[in-house]
């Protein structure tokens, strides 16, 4: 084997002055090298040396294995001073992530075996020795070599750093102190430009050991709060294979090293906020080659299982394992009232009781299965109680510190009846929202029904959609306003952790939503239906939004001849909530965006090329290196993606529940609406998170927060709305006898509180047979329970006493023959008969004993019985002979043990064959 002659960039050299005090020569330092060296049938060899120290022989042949493992690397030989190790077929291309690469600097890492930088080396001469020969290998040849990893499997998170309104001196600091931050917690960072007026920050855990040990640490911290029931085990590389790092588990840490404070171990990154003004996001890159395959497999599936939940959870946490894990439960719940309302439009029609009590039924089971599935996957995902360990709010602002009295930790507390006194705010927020919206919403319901009902001149076929424009238009100003507000409000109360924060957030989005998407429908059910013939003839006072088209004052005052309520207006409404809306959504989340992400990408490009032929300046592309050239692009693009945020796809869902528990009776087919929407949902929302938006933060979370006391609230709701309606409309559709002023009020308000009252009783009796069910979280934590204390009862008693003692199996008591019953004698002679109770539990001895006397004392009463049929007269008293007391044992003859006969004697023939006890005489 011959030197191949490599030019001097390729001879790359790395110092580590600390490997020789490693190896026990403190005064060297290990010099160390990567040359290219040929091989056989065209093969490349890499020969990474040590010039000094005896360095290269802590790497031996019994290392074999693990190279062979990864079907690229093979061992050629090893020296004392000098390791060589080949790359068979390995490919050496684009941006340098080789897979063998990889192997060899993560198991030197691991074993020491090169000390702290022999990773470090590898890596960095690789990247020098694939510049040079990457693009020497054939296009014939290239695509047999294995493929190479994902580049995002090398980039832990991108920070984006923007500097378009700062000093370029300040930006610069600022820059270095980002930096400087990142490497304090153990972080290697790369820099690369990015798209206006920005750059590029890549983060990556510094060395396996380093993220072994976060890991480690985190689940410890787990253990301690009660979030696992097992501790892990003592040894770190032996806890981690047993329960090895989830990609999500990896890219969570890691996230916390950047943003966690500093007292808390962290870099204290906070975007947006305070010094960290320029730094504009900070977010992971999607695994293209995973996200592909996933939504492949997810389109060709009609149910999903644990597996693909659990997949959802190591990928992307167990927040968005939630969102799927709900929506597919939710979905398969839907089957049933699907096909009983498909039933019901057919054969019982609108406003059926019938359907009304089912469909109470249904939304009763499906949250309370919902309220224990979800507790059932916190114990399955290990997450129970997680939001004592959540992350905590940079915002926050406490009142007085304090040492826990438990752990022995400082807390930070403000003060809780501040925080309710601003929490009651939310009740003035609520009416106001309520006034706000219901106003707007109202004032265009009556313009609605004024142009549809009253107004008889021209254009009125365009004037009706005036009420949708004003809806349009004001609407998400208002909407925007109020959240605007809520958030305020929320600050305001100054909670301690984000989870808290984003649960009382949504408790008052949840009000904004509920106006929203209900009024209208409520309107038209509980007072344009009932009491139009009443309220229209004051609906003159919307004249002025039709006066510039009338021909004359009585096109505006005069209503139809023959003014009739129309009751299909409910159900089209109705209708146009459950199908068009939930169609036009769907456009609106997935193809509207990503329609417009194309065609401003477009013109960003026509821009830019249009910018450098006027100005012949050169794109930021053109200093990319070619093999990263793609890669540098895709992030570029990533970076200008929003963030995932899946409260918004619950509360969509949370929505549609109200629209089915409160409004389905008027038009039953509103569960196959939902049923075929949730299926298409289920993938779209998928393909949302890996195309729309960037890749989210794999946060935790122990169930779906606030949403499941939304969904109680609207089954409870719907009991009352559904009750109502099915009250007024039940029969011809306009009131129990067609009268709106004839309806009584008593017996609605009747009906609603008894519906209320039936749905109650339902829903404790379902919580409490669900509670009686089994499942398999309850079943790991019981296993997990169990093992706790079986190894500890181990480690205490010994394993073989432990057996004896967690085993079915009872300890026998004392056997009671001829030598105890002696020992007993002689104990008595001495003592003395003790106390009444010894008397008394010293009459039998043993079970034979307790059974011979007990079958006696059954045939004397058998007897008597005889008696009194043979004599015809029922005894004054049936007294059962009982045994004399025991004689004092010091008055007995002495006893004498000459022969078990003698014995048997003296006893009163206690060992006598039919086991019973005679009575003692005195002596």
């Amino acid at each position: 084997m011959s030197r191949v002659d490599v030019p001097e960039d390729v001879e790359a050299r790395f110092y580590a002055p600390d490997l020789g005090e490693e190896r026990g020569t403190p005064e060297e330092e290990v010099e160390w090298g990567l040359f290219l060296v040929d091989g056989e049938e065209g093969d490349v060899r890499v020969l990474l040396a040590a010039a000094s120290g005896d360095v290269g022989g802590a790497v031996d042949v019994q290392a074999a294995p693990a190279f062979e493992a990864s079907g690229s690397i093979v061992p050629h030989n090893c020296v004392a001073q000098t390791s060589q190790f080949w790359l068979k077929d390995c490919y050496l291309g684009d941006t340098g992530d080789i897979e063998g690469i990889e192997v060899i600097s993560e198991y030197l890492d691991r074993k020491g075996a090169f000390g702290e930088y022999g990773g470090v080396a590898i890596k960095a001469a690789a990247s020098v020795l694939i510049n040079w020969f990457g693009g020497e290998i054939s296009e014939t040849r290239r695509h047999e070599y294995p493929q190479k990893q994902p580049a995002s499997a090398l980039v832990d998170y991108v920070i984006d750093y923007r500097f378009a309104t700062t000093d370029q001196a300040e930006a610069e600091a600022a820059f270095s102190k980002l930096v400087d931050a990142l490497a304090r917690v153990g972080l290697d960072t790369e820099v690369r430009n990015g798209d206006n007026c920005a750059v590029l920050v890549f983060v990556r855990i510094s060395s396996p050991r380093h993220l072994d040990a976060e890991i480690y640490r985190a689940r410890v911290q787990d253990w301690l709060y009660g979030v696992r029931t097992a501790a892990p085990e003592k040894d770190i590389q032996k806890a981690i294979s047993e329960e090895p790092i989830t990609e999500a588990e990896r890219l969570r840490l890691v996230y916390l090293l950047i943003t966690k404070p500093n007292s808390e171990g962290g870099a204290g990154i906070t975007p947006k906020r305070g010094e960290w003004a320029n730094v504009e996001s900070v977010f992971a890159l999607h695994d293209h080659q995973f996200n592909k395959k996933w939504i492949t497999e997810w389109s060709t599936k009609y149910v999903l299982d644990i597996k693909d939940l659990t997949v959802v959870r190591d990928r992307f946490g167990e927040k968005i394992a939630f969102y799927f894990a709900f929506l597919q439960s939710y979905f398969m719940f839907l089957v049933f009232p699907a096909a009983f309302g498909f039933t019901s439009w057919v054969v019982l029609g609108h406003y059926s009781p019938i359907y009304a009590v089912v469909n109470c039924l249904w939304c009763v089971g499906f949250v309370e299965y919902w309220r224990k599935q979800e507790v059932d996957l916190a114990f399955q995902w290990n997450v129970t109680g997680i939001g004592k360990i959540q992350l905590k709010r940079p915002e926050f602002r406490h009142e007085r510190e304090f040492t826990d009295p438990v752990t022995g930790e400082k807390m930070r507390t403000y003060s809780p009846f501040k925080r309710l006194a601003r929490q009651a705010l939310q009740v003035p927020f609520a009416i106001v929202a309520a006034v706000v919206l219901g106003s707007l919403i109202c004032t265009c319901f009556s313009i609605e029904i004024f142009i549809s009902e009253i107004y008889a001149g021209p254009f009125k076929s365009y004037l009706v959609f005036l009420p949708t424009v004003i809806l349009t238009v004001f609407m998400p100003a208002l909407s925007s306003m109020l959240t605007g507000f809520a958030s305020r409000l929320t600050d305001i109360e100054n909670y301690e952790t984000t989870d808290a924060y984003e649960s009382a957030m949504i408790q008052k989005i949840f009000v904004l939503n509920f106006i929203t998407s209900y009024l209208p429908i409520i309107l038209t059910a509980f007072v344009y239906v009932p009491f139009a013939s009443v309220l229209v003839p004051y609906l003159d006072v919307f004249q002025l939004t039709v006066k510039p088209f009338a021909e004359n004052a009585k096109q505006m005052t005069a209503p139809k001849s023959g003014f009739e309520i129309n009751p299909d207006r409910l159900k089209k409404q109705v209708i146009y909530f459950t199908v068009t809306a939930q169609i036009v959504n769907l456009a609106l989340e997935v193809i509207v965006p990503y329609v417009k992400r194309r065609v401003f990408r477009k013109v960003k490009e026509v821009q830019a090329n249009s910018t450098r032929k006027s100005e012949r300046k050169q794109d930021h592309t053109v200093s990319d290196l070619p093999e990263e050239h793609d890669f540098l692009t895709r992030v570029r693009n990533e970076a200008e993606l929003g963030v995932y945020d899946v409260a918004t796809d619950f509360r969509e869902m949370i929505v549609q529940f109200g629209y089915l528990s409160l409004f389905s009776v008027v038009w039953p087919l509103t569960a196959v609406s939902f049923l075929i929407n949730n299926w298409i949902e289920l993938r779209s929302d998928a393909l949302k998170i890996t195309i729309e938006t960037q890749r989210p933060i794999p946060w935790r979370a122990d169930s779906i927060g606030p949403w499941i006391d939304s969904l109680g609230f609207l089954a409870w709701f719907g009991s009352l709305t559904t009750a109502a309606l099915v009250y007024l409309f039940s029969g011809d559709g306009m009131g129990t006898d067609g009268s709106p002023r004839q309806l009584a009020g008593w017996a609605l308000l009747l009906t609603m509180f008894f519906a209320e009252h039936i749905f109650l009783a339902v829903q404790f009796a379902v919580r409490y047979g669900l509670s009686k069910i089994d499942s398999p979280g309850q079943q790991k934590l019981r296993r997990e329970r169990f093992s706790i204390r079986r190894k500890y009862l181990e480690e205490a008693l010994g394993k073989a006493d432990a057996d004896r003692f967690v085993g079915e199996s009872f300890t026998a008591g004392e056997k009671i023959d001829r030598r105890t019953l002696e020992d007993e004698a002689r104990r008595s002679t001495l003592t003395g008969q003790g106390t009444a109770e010894d008397r008394f539990w010293a009459r039998q001895r043993g079970p034979a004993e307790t059974i011979g006397v007990g079958r006696r004392l059954i045939a004397e009463g058998a007897a008597l019985k005889v008696d009194k049929k043979n004599q015809g007269s029922l005894p004054r008293k049936c007294l059962l002979p009982m045994l004399k007391p025991t004689p004092p044992r010091k008055t007995r003859k002495r006893y004498e043990t000459s022969s078990s006969e003698d014995t048997n004697t003296k006893w009163g023939g206690l060992f006598s064959e039919g086991g019973g006890l005679e009575e003692d005489s005195p002596q």
